[in-house]
């Protein structure tokens, strides 16, 4: 039997507030799992809002009439992405539909059970979170990032290039976590955030993550988990500046080596990783030449911050390391 009523959830980070609502309870606690402690209770107006329905009726949100579909999605039904106007629309016909109004930064949806919806919601979640901070002056930078005695460490690519991996190696010799995919970087420092990070097969490598196993990871139907690092390593406690900036390999060796490269190539990479990341969320193709004036700023000034290098991480970790401490 469905709830008939919605709960809601309302969490801020750095002044991007968003309140969720939900009527699937197993939907809120994943939720929650993630952004709880950013959760607030303040009487402030949210910066964007998303409500996700389950119903075993049909979906009560159609796509319109003259919407154009811009991407037809590799799924096993029948699925694709649709534009009107400042609205755009994520169809899975029968299963789950989506709709995000740019203007009002807000989302609506609906899915029926079995569908499962909770890692694109948190992942939409997420972006929904950094649009609505690019407005505040807060850029995104796609990498993981720890500090220790006033140092910090920045690794970006694009997904699959080994940052979590070289994220742990650097947390197990005492760093202190700035974050594990979200570099949020304003007014010359990076912003502490972090949610829970998927491991995949990581833990047989780093036993030390079993330790996250516990209430708030959730086991992913692909293999790994969802685990907090915040439960098993430091967190950072304020704000840093960049001193080290990694675009970073792994590579079939067990050396690691380090190079290092123009400040002008590591920006451009950079806004190649941004556009990458931006490419597989809603707000792909979106005013993209006005995005790219807006985060240029802070882009710019992570890059001058910081000494920039390019690094082929070997699988021995204790030569990263080395390497890593020495540049």
């Amino acid at each position: 039997m469905l709830k008939e009523n919605t709960c809601n959830f309302k969490f801020d980070v750095y002044g991007s507030i968003i309140d969720f609502s939900t009527n699937n309870d197993i939907l809120m606690n994943e939720i929650r799992k993630d952004f709880g402690k950013y959760q607030t209770f303040g009487d402030d107006i949210p910066d964007g809002k998303v409500t996700i329905i389950e119903t075993e009726r049909d979906l009560p949100l159609k796509i319109p009439k003259y919407a154009i579909r811009e991407v037809v999605l590799q799924t096993e039904t029948d699925s694709a992405i649709f534009s009107i106007n400042d609205l755009r629309y994520l169809e899975e016909k029968g299963r789950r539909i989506l709709k995000i109004d740019f203007k009002k930064n807000e989302i609506i949806g609906y899915f029926k059970p079995p569908c499962e919806i909770s890692m694109f919601l948190r992942f939409s979640l997420k972006w929904l979170m950094i649009k609505i901070l690019e407005k505040k002056g807060i850029s995104f930078i796609h990498g993981s990032g720890v500090e220790k005695d006033d140092i910090s460490f920045f690794f970006v690519g694009p997904s699959g290039f080994g940052k979590t991996y070289i994220l742990v190696t650097m947390l197990q010799e005492g760093y202190n976590l700035i974050t594990d995919d979200t570099i949020l970087f304003g007014d010359g420092k990076a912003l502490p955030f972090h949610i829970r990070s998927s491991t995949h097969d990581m833990i047989n490598k780093f036993p030390i993550l079993k330790e996250g196993l516990n209430k708030k990871s959730t086991n992913l139907l692909g293999g790994g988990w969802l685990i907090d690092f915040g439960d098993i390593f430091n967190v950072a406690k304020r704000e840093v500046r960049p001193s080290k900036l990694f675009y970073v390999y792994v590579w079939n060796a067990e050396e690691t080596k380090i190079e290092s490269i123009p400040k002008k190539e590591m920006l451009s990479r950079l806004f190649h990783i941004y556009q990458i990341e931006l490419g597989n969320t809603l707000w792909s193709n979106r005013d993209k030449e006005e995005v790219m004036k807006t985060i240029f700023p802070n882009y710019s000034e992570f890059v001058k911050l910081a000494d920039c290098y390019k690094a082929y991480a070997g699988s021995n970790t204790r030569d990263f390391i080395k390497n890593i401490q020495t540049t």
